[in-house]
């Protein structure tokens, strides 16, 4: 079988992703998604858990949804972009689908430009000289007007990365863009959607597959909103009691400025308004506040995943897994993860304590038994 892997969030699983979707049906024998956990890479607790997002996705037509194991999934766009193509690779995938809002031979050449040997240090450096200045104005200053154009928008930022993380894993995944259809609606606007119109609408703003399965969840699970966990960020902050140096995304002064912020500020929003006045971007403060939350140091996001889960698959999915020889442990029982060796054993083990305190951001918090989940198998 010819596979394509998708790096993805779904969150939600939207028509912009069904029409790629049937894009790579159309090349590929099978597509499965490399997905985030319950935390995304924008530095938030996905609207649901990583099981019924990836229902969404089976149901419209996905072979196969694996994670993007924590703390990855909460990642800058480099760090995720590399562990998940090293996710796709190890899975055995013969290309790397994405979405371009550009001519690819333009988002190429942008990949050239800052991919080139001394670009980060010279980067790293203008940045420590301007302190006001953020990371993605530093790279359009030093990258040109074309690739400057071009990383102001989300899809494309990405694609530079996955590119990146291809040449610097040494990967044989075949780049495979497509094209974004503009006239789809975003997850972020179908995220505000739901918040300023409502469920109904939100509901009625998804393809019918990935309609049918958050129009099963109750009130009591759905939304979720990383809001819900402001009070204990700024407990944490504000206690001094947690050490910052250690942990991911807090340098260059960020770590410091967060606690200062906490002092005055009354809800995650808020420190993120009084941060981004250094020139932090809202994502990566985001993340920060996520590492403060969650214990995430800088070495477990450096290292590479030490699994894969299973999330949800369809009968080609399945067919797909018995074919499959993974260059690493695919966890298809979460209750046996500890049985795939110590080192996933212990990755595992934060993944799950990160899903209990996720769990807390559901409309009624819930318990968190990650343990106790099992693949959606469709078909």
């Amino acid at each position: 079988m010819r596979v394509a892997a998708v790096i993805c969030e779904y969150n939600p699983f939207h028509f912009g992703h069904k029409k790629q979707l049937e894009v790579l049906k159309t090349k590929y024998d099978a597509v499965v998604g490399i997905m985030s956990g319950d935390a995304v890479q924008r530095g938030e607790a996905a609207i649901a858990d990583k099981y019924v997002r990836a229902r969404a996705a089976v149901e419209c037509g996905m072979d196969a949804v694996f994670s993007l194991p924590f703390p990855h999934c909460c990642a800058s766009a480099a760090d995720f972009a590399r562990a998940g193509v090293y996710v796709a690779d190890a899975l055995g995938a013969d290309a790397l689908a994405f979405g371009v809002e550009d001519d690819f031979a333009q988002v190429e050449r942008a990949a050239a430009v800052t991919g080139a040997p001394g670009f980060r240090e010279t980067l790293d450096a203008l940045i420590k000289r301007e302190r006001n200045l953020s990371y993605p104005k530093a790279v359009s200053r030093l990258a040109g007007a074309e690739a400057a154009s071009l990383l102001q928008k989300p899809n494309n930022i990405l694609a530079v990365e996955y590119l990146h993380a291809l040449r610097g894993l040494q990967s044989p995944l075949k780049p495979e863009p497509v094209a974004r259809d503009g006239a789809c609606a975003s997850s972020s606007s179908l995220r505000t959607l739901l918040r300023e119109a409502g469920r109904d609408a939100f509901l009625r703003a998804l393809p019918e597959g990935s309609r049918r399965v958050y129009g099963e969840l109750d009130g009591d699970v759905f939304p979720r909103d990383t809001e819900r966990l402001s009070r204990a960020l700024l407990l944490l902050l504000r206690g001094g009691k947690t050490d910052l140096s250690q942990l991911y995304g807090t340098g260059g002064g960020l770590g410091g400025r967060m606690v200062r912020a906490a002092a005055e500020a009354d809800s995650l929003a808020s420190l993120v308004a009084r941060c981004r006045a250094a020139g932090f971007t809202d994502a990566r403060v985001r993340r920060a506040a996520l590492a403060v939350l969650l214990d995430i140091r800088r070495e477990a996001v450096h290292r590479k995943p030490a699994y894969t889960l299973l999330l949800a698959m369809n009968a080609a999915g399945r067919e797909l897994l018995r074919t499959l020889r993974p260059a690493l442990p695919v966890v298809t029982k979460p209750a046996r993860a500890a049985e795939a060796g110590p080192e996933v054993k212990a990755a595992f083990a934060a993944e799950v304590r990160a899903d209990a305190l996720l769990a807390l951001t559901a409309p009624k918090p819930q318990f968190g038994n990650s343990l106790r989940r099992s693949p959606f198998v469709c078909g």
